[in-house]
């Protein structure tokens, strides 16, 4: 087995050092994760409408000031602006969801 085929979890390992004169052994915690999904603000796993709320909530703010969410820096420039958007929108695009995304555009712009 390879760590590369863990699932998520906390783990342990034991490592054990001979060298013919002594034995060293030591015990050696670790954890698995996934890594984030890039877009995903609110960490739930998925690109949803719901965090382009939350980068809006975050626009024009750096690291630093209260309302910063270095989540919605996806450029990792220390401030959320125009590009995260940008960036935003091309990860939100890529997982399809653009219908989802201009009901809700409609909705909030045209209808009254």
């Amino acid at each position: 087995m390879e760590i590369g085929d863990l699932l998520e979890g906390s783990y342990y390992a034991v490592i054990v050092v001979n060298d013919t004169e002594e034995e060293l052994t030591t015990h050696v915690d670790f954890s698995v994760t996934s890594p984030p999904v890039a877009g995903d603000i609110d960490s739930d796993g998925k690109v949803t409408i719901k965090d382009l709320g939350l980068l809006r909530k975050s626009i024009n703010q750096c690291s630093g000031n209260k309302r910063y969410n270095e989540r919605a820096d996806l450029d990792e420039s220390g401030c959320v602006n125009h590009r995260d958007i940008q960036l935003w929108f091309e990860i939100y695009h890529q997982q399809r969801h653009w219908k989802n995304w201009l009901i809700w555009f409609f909705r909030q712009w045209f209808v009254q």
